[in-house]
């Protein structure tokens, strides 16, 4: 030959090593009978027989089997043809184990995670457990509830259920039973209470009725009641007006003012939340630009490096004057990120003022 062109042969055909011309492949689902003899003499191919196949053009004297069974846990997926195999998958709730190769259940979420990997064919599924401050529902991860004022807490919220609260009742009246007890040419009628009270009895209408009275006191209870009732009302009512004569311009039941900085949240925290914003579309890093009243020649700028944009925001914003984990949580509430609204959450809840109820 003298050059490679004219040694090589053109795309889905291949170099006789009898004729040394230039053969034709048989295409996929045959296979070749006979090799080419010149422009004259074309390859000769055969349609692959029953439980054969070939998968690409070829220039193979037999087709391969076809896959008798799958084995390994897997079901059939889909019957052999002539140009492809049986194909074989998991059933239903399991996937394929590259490490123990076989077909392995799927793992199931204990109460409390969330599902973020479905399983999947070759993966399993993951499960992440509900940070603190949040608890599992319809599969997510949200914010736990907090008692309205005068209520208390039955049960702490937790990773598996959101918290519980009751409000305090009064006691309930006392309740009057009435039983009849039959003697001998007599009836007696008597009302029994479940506390000391008043006993009436009647006996025979030939003699008068006998009442035997006792003093019981069902005010004593409800009066120290409402005394400790009105006393808590005075002291939330004065514990108001301290923080207004103070100057406190709002105030929340669900956080106390917290003042703590932005800029001393952990690296890992802001990478994470940085991730969580940086997202192309939805409620990203731009729409929480705008709620820090940034202009769009910054957002310009920032939009160079998209993967490091929501840090480049975050680290710009944590120099202003009153950046604090609060104010950054009441703006990803405005803008529905729940979700990373939920990683800086468990700042606020270790800031909680004493006694306060989470």
């Amino acid at each position: 030959c003298l050059s490679i062109a004219a040694c090589s042969c053109p795309l889905n055909s291949f170099k006789s090593a009898i004729n040394n011309v230039c053969c034709d492949y048989c295409s996929a689902g045959s296979f070749m009978k006979k090799e080419c003899e010149g422009s004259s003499k074309p390859t000769q191919c055969e349609r692959c027989p029953g439980n054969s196949f070939t998968s690409k053009p070829n220039n193979d004297n037999s087709c391969k089997p076809c896959r008798k069974e799958c084995g390994s846990g897997k079901v059939l997926k889909a019957n052999c043809t002539n140009t492809a195999d049986s194909l074989c998958h998991c059933p239903p709730g399991k996937f394929w184990d590259n490490l123990l190769l076989q077909c392995s259940s799927c793992t199931k979420c204990d109460a409390g995670q969330q599902m973020t990997v479905e399983c999947q064919e070759e993966k399993n599924r993951v499960c992440e457990t509900c940070e603190k401050g949040t608890y599992l529902k319809d599969n997510k991860c949200v914010p736990c509830s907090y008692c309205r004022q005068g209520e208390v807490v039955v049960k702490e919220c937790t990773a598996a259920r959101d918290t519980e609260c009751q409000t305090p009742g009064l006691p309930q009246p006392t309740k009057l039973c009435r039983c009849h007890c039959k003697k001998s040419k007599t009836t007696q009628t008597t009302w029994h209470s479940t506390k000391p009270s008043a006993v009436t009895v009647r006996d025979a209408p030939s003699e008068p009725p006998q009442v035997v009275a006792e003093r019981v006191d069902v005010w004593g209870p409800i009066f120290w009641i409402l005394i400790g009732t009105i006393v808590v009302l005075i002291m939330v009512v004065a514990f108001l007006l301290i923080l207004l004569c103070k100057g406190r311009r709002k105030f929340s039941f669900l956080f106390p003012e917290n003042n703590v900085l932005f800029r001393t949240v952990r690296a890992d925290i802001v990478e994470r939340l940085g991730r969580m914003l940086n997202s192309k579309s939805g409620k990203n890093w731009k729409h929480l630009a705008g709620k820090m009243e940034y202009s769009s020649a910054d957002t310009q700028a920032w939009s160079v490096l998209p993967n490091e944009a929501a840090q480049s925001l975050l680290y710009d914003w944590s120099q202003r004057n009153g950046s604090t984990v609060y104010a950054l949580y009441q703006m990803l509430k405005e803008l529905r990120r729940d979700d990373a609204a939920a990683l800086i959450l468990p700042l606020l809840v270790d800031q909680r003022v004493e006694g306060e109820t989470v």
